[in-house]
């Protein structure tokens, strides 16, 4: 899955930018990057055509399974994981917990809103999120995030009722690309949250840096 979702977002990109890009002047190449919505800057490093070709087998290499023995960075990869951070995910954290346990015909009509685009990685979008549990979705987030970015880390953000679609857009723009977030109800807290970095509980630092956010957020 992981594999056709990139191809598939790839499709999309030189769709959008057309067959030509990488024969044009850097200027013109920049002002294009500007237009998608998400961060292409790193696009700007593939100079030609061939180099596009092999930065597509570098980031199939880097998915595939064994590319955790000899991690490798890839430029094309990094940009799928900015559209996925900057474009997916921020829709993502609209569904709520009873999206799950609804029926099809419901769960077909919330992605068509909500993923409206009739892009062919919208498309693969959709058919992945109606058929899969919210814990299927976050891992493949999860894998995609950490092979385009090596070094970044996984965060549990466990909370007794379902935090709003923003604030899970303010924490993770907090967090950057340093971070992989996952959001989990977690019924049997009276309040709060509960946050762990790669698998540790953390101290009160952390929940204070949430705090800090949640304030500022009624403060808006």
């Amino acid at each position: 899955m992981i594999e056709k979702l990139f191809l598939s977002f790839v499709y999309d990109l030189m769709k959008n930018l057309g067959a030509d890009f990488f024969g044009k002047p850097k200027e013109a190449k920049s002002k294009d990057v500007l237009t998608l919505g998400f961060d292409l800057s790193t696009l700007l490093e593939i100079t030609s055509d061939d180099n596009f070709l092999e930065e597509i087998k570098n980031a199939l290499n880097v998915l595939s399974e064994d590319s955790t023995i000899n991690p490798k960075r890839s430029v094309l990869l990094e940009v799928f994981v900015n559209y996925l951070n900057e474009i997916i995910i921020p829709l993502y954290d609209k569904i709520s917990v009873r999206f799950y346990v609804a029926s099809v015909e419901e769960k077909k009509a919330l992605l068509e809103k909500l993923f409206s685009d009739n892009s062919l990685c919208f498309k693969m979008v959709r058919n992945f999120f109606s058929r899969s549990t919210g814990e299927e979705i976050q891992k493949l987030f999860g894998e995609i995030v950490k092979k385009g970015f090596v070094n970044s880390k996984t965060i549990i953000i466990q909370s007794a009722h379902e935090c709003l679609a923003s604030l899970k857009n303010e924490i993770r723009s907090h967090y950057g690309k340093d971070y992989f977030l996952i959001f989990q109800v977690n019924t049997s807290l009276l309040g709060g949250m509960l946050i762990y970095k790669d698998g540790v509980i953390q101290d009160s630092s952390w929940l204070g840096k949430i705090s800090a956010l949640k304030n500022f957020r009624r403060e808006r």
